[in-house]
């Protein structure tokens, strides 16, 4: 199996409590320096979260590379193309000029973790 530990971290503030959200998919944050939750299927992703911060904390976001991701309703297939749901989980989408966060190279089960290719942009 790849090795999930490669890609490129950065360090935000979390905005909001993410102590239970490590591995879930956020956006850029109100104050531009921090982090939120990717609360919808419409939110810019811009990584996954590799901590479990409170908030005003550090949050460590995968923004390029390779990741676990916390697979939501339905679970991810190998090769699925992932969106963040309102709950910041991986979902698959099919939707044409939807926001996603990359594309899984190993599959979960809702509720586990897959691995994902980070690419964040629009599908």
């Amino acid at each position: 199996m790849a090795d999930v530990g490669i890609g490129l971290d950065v360090s935000y503030v979390a905005e909001e409590d993410m102590s239970a959200g490590q591995y879930k998919i956020v956006k850029q944050g109100a104050a531009g320096t921090g982090v939120l939750f990717s609360s919808s299927t419409v939110s810019v992703h811009m990584g996954v979260l590799q901590n479990a911060p409170v908030t005003d904390v550090g949050a460590t976001v995968r923004i390029s590379g390779r990741s676990k991701v916390l697979a939501g309703n339905g679970g991810l297939a190998i090769g699925s193309v992932v969106q963040g749901d309102a709950s910041a989980t991986g979902v698959s989408t099919t939707a044409d000029n939807t926001q996603i966060i990359g594309i899984t190279e190993t599959a979960a089960a809702s509720g586990y973790y897959a691995t994902i290719r980070i690419q964040p942009g629009r599908y």
